[in-house]
């Protein structure tokens, strides 16, 4: 099974489901940005985000909606604000997941909102960004069901804050 890292821990009650039923299957979880080839048996099972593969011999069913929202920690709240606008973006820090291998839709809208000036750390590792925007060093994108499970941004810490551009929830399939 392959799944990206930022979805990887919505699946683990329905394995820990699928495991209790099925006590003798041994599961193994490859949690990673790369999109294995199923058609090659690189992984039996995906749960991927983004536009609906058109392969034929993959069966694509819906698994759940997963919303992202703009966030920043209280302590980056309380040094730098909270940008007023669009224009205010320039005077602002933000944590970006490495763009081009992320299949999430506020990529795009960071390429089309953020400036290059003001885009202070970008990893490819989601893990890594998580820890600096936990860290306050910045603004980021973080998906909302795991706020509403943490107290890491901490009370009044732009919780929820939305800065605009598109609806940021993608469907995983």
């Amino acid at each position: 099974m392959t799944a990206h890292e930022r979805t990887a821990p919505l699946l683990l009650p329905a394995l820990q489901r699928f495991q209790n039923e099925n006590k003798s299957t041994v599961i193994k979880f490859i949690a990673s940005a790369a999109l294995l080839k199923l058609e090659y048996g690189e992984a039996h099972v995906a749960i991927r985000s983004g536009s609906k593969p058109d392969q034929p011999d993959n069966v694509v069913q819906h698994y759940q909606d997963l919303k992202f929202g703009l966030y920043a920690h209280a302590s980056y709240v309380a040094r730098y604000g909270v940008p007023q606008s669009r224009d205010d973006f320039r005077n602002h820090r933000f944590v970006c997941w490495e763009q081009d291998k992320t299949p999430f839709p506020f990529t795009g809208w960071l390429r089309q909102n953020v400036p290059e000036t003001s885009k202070t750390l970008i990893s490819a590792n989601q893990g890594i960004a998580d820890q600096v925007l936990f860290a306050g060093m910045g603004i980021g994108f973080h998906p909302e069901v795991y706020t509403q499970k943490t107290r890491r941004f901490g009370r009044g810490a732009c919780a929820a804050t939305r800065l605009g551009g598109p609806a940021v929830a993608r469907d995983a399939h």
